[in-house]
């Protein structure tokens, strides 16, 4: 790699990588304005590569390997429609760029911190969820985990709040999450929606 590069801001580079990817995106396809971008992209591609290889920077969403370096948190990203519904994960930028084009969403970056995650599900689902003084379980206690509550709300003979509970499982972040329950919502809506129609046909 040559030496006039030791000095790059490798995550600012990044970030004008992306954006030139979305300047391409907008461009037709293979008109000359989009060829050019791509040369352009292609040339970032290789530097990164490199720099990646030498340990002088890490892609977002890998470890940093070089020497010295703290651990990073992992990073997803999600793509918020208009609707508020939530799409993803996506494990890089660029294909969540891809999706948020699509639909005209925005992206939300999160940093995976399952073990921060993971302790403080339970007592955030459990003071949310309605009438929860009335279910026979004791509250969360302090440092319990989602996986180890969900076993004991099995016992709380309460259906939607054991499936709120499974539903968060140690492996996922609150993004994940909010995707799920979107996609409960949206399949408890077509199944009201057809009992509806049913009813209107009587």
């Amino acid at each position: 790699m040559f030496e006039l590069l030791n000095g790059v801001d490798w995550d600012l580079l990044n970030r004008q990588k992306l954006t030139l990817l979305e300047l391409r995106q907008r461009q037709p396809q293979g008109s000359a304005e989009a060829d050019a971008l791509s040369g352009v992209v292609h040339l970032l591609d290789a530097l990164q590569d490199d720099a990646a290889a030498c340990g002088r920077w890490s892609f977002p969403g890998e470890p940093d390997c070089s020497v010295g370096s703290v651990p990073r948190l992992l990073k997803r990203y999600y793509v918020e429609d208009d609707e508020g519904h939530h799409h993803g994960p996506f494990e890089d930028y660029e294909e969540a760029a891809g999706a948020a084009d699509a639909i005209q969403g925005r992206i939300i970056s999160q940093e995976a911190d399952q073990a921060r995650w993971s302790g403080a599900v339970p007592r955030i689902l459990y003071e949310a969820y309605p009438d929860q003084d009335l279910l026979p379980i004791e509250p969360p206690s302090p440092g319990e985990t989602i996986g180890k509550f969900a076993l004991r709300a099995e016992s709380a003979g309460d259906t939607l709040f054991l499936f709120l509970c499974r539903e968060a499982d140690d492996e996922i972040d609150s993004g994940e999450y909010l995707t799920r329950l979107d996609r409960a919502v949206r399949d408890i809506s077509c199944v009201r929606n057809a009992f509806l129609r049913d009813r209107c046909r009587q």
